[in-house]
């Protein structure tokens, strides 16, 4: 079946945007130097944060062109308080959740601000503090559907198999090696995407006496405090491979410091790891996980296996308050909560009247009674 196309739904390219727009994006996305006292404030965005900018603005254009707002006016201009009205009224007529509203109005501030940094945009950022805020208020953390424990075990079995019968390694092969090898590494030390992106061999990744650890300093977290997280044993085998045989073949004849590599030698970016993860875990775990949701799922897990640590997956995911930890313990509980339940149903059912008795196994057959 094919899907109905809606024309109030299109992300609009670059090149469809009018051309006053197109001139601006270019100017303030262009390379700057960091001392530059005038240099814009997309000038530095990564290229994940420009994909997202891109696409809400694309967004945003196809709004004003199905409203048949008038595009020879300057970009800011059209940013008014009624139109950004409407467009979050069209939005939600589409049936977005409020995490999306949230989303697409800080796009479109992200970009105004680039384009129009002078003017008065207070309006505009109350608008997206108070969506935002009604976002937080409704957002609920989803059990995951695995546990990290599970995951990482089967990157393990998967990379074994791999490492065991790959003889002649070829391109193919090598790809998949990686990305079972990003699925591991994002079970047992789930980063940030940005800090997974950047990882260098020999400077955040490390062996320390016979150990492999990763050491990212305060200036490039979230939080600004440095992160340290060793790496287990059993995985070393598997990193080594990678580094000595996998990542060569991948890398050919490009030379990086860079951790993740793509099938023609050069440096993954985020987007790229965003993309090839999810789709690699909805074909080989049956449903998809985006590298935040491994951060997701590693709280959950420890909620469930550990309750007690609630300090410990606060520090293996980088969060600054135990507040947002504390969300992952929530869904854990409704996890316990819901396995109990199961269990009490079982009892009950089998403590029925006529309810029938499992018959003994043929290997434990009953007891004889003597004949007086």
């Amino acid at each position: 079946m094919s899907r109905t196309y809606d024309p109030t739904r299109r992300c609009l390219v670059i090149h469809d945007w009018p051309e006053s727009d197109q001139v601006l994006w270019r100017q303030v996305t262009a390379p700057a130097k960091l001392l530059d006292e005038y240099r814009s404030r997309a000038a530095n965005w990564s290229e994940a944060t420009r994909h997202k900018y891109r696409r809400g603005y694309g967004r945003w254009i196809c709004f004003l062109v199905n409203e048949g707002i008038d595009l020879d006016e300057a970009p800011s201009a059209r940013v008014t308080q009624g139109n950004a009205a409407r467009y979050l009224d069209t939005l939600e007529a589409q049936g977005v959740t409020l995490q999306t509203l949230a989303q697409r109005i800080a796009e479109l501030l992200g970009v105004i601000l680039a384009f129009a940094p002078d003017g008065d945009w207070k309006w505009l950022k109350r608008l997206t503090n108070h969506v935002r805020s009604l976002a937080d208020e409704t957002y609920e953390v989803k059990a995951p559907n695995h546990l990290s424990s599970e995951i990482a075990h089967k990157a393990l079995r998967a990379l074994d198999e791999l490492r065991q019968n790959l003889t002649d390694i070829g391109s193919q092969n090598a790809v998949t090696y990686r990305n079972w090898l990003m699925v591991l590494l994002l079970s047992i030390a789930p980063l940030r995407l940005k800090n997974f992106t950047a990882l260098r061999v020999g400077v955040e990744l490390k062996q320390r006496g016979g150990a492999w650890l990763i050491a990212i300093p305060g200036r490039d977290t979230k939080t600004g405090r440095p992160m340290t997280a060793p790496l287990p044993p059993q995985i070393a085998p598997f990193l080594t491979h990678y580094l000595e045989t996998v990542r060569p073949k991948l890398l050919g004849a490009f030379c990086t410091d860079r951790l993740w590599i793509t099938w023609q030698g050069k440096p993954m970016n985020e987007h790229g790891i965003y993309l090839r993860v999810t789709k690699f875990t909805n074909r080989q775990l049956g449903g998809p996980i985006n590298p935040n949701a491994f951060r997701h799922m590693a709280a959950t897990s420890i909620s469930i296996l550990n309750p007690e640590q609630i300090d410990t997956a606060r520090a293996l995911l980088g969060h600054s308050t135990p507040a947002t930890t504390q969300q992952h313990y929530i869904a854990a509980d409704a996890i316990l909560t819901s396995q109990r339940h199961a269990r009490l149903i079982h009892r009950l059912r089998r403590s029925l009247p006529g309810a029938k008795v499992r018959r003994a196994s043929p290997s434990s057959p009953k007891k004889r009674s003597r004949k007086s």
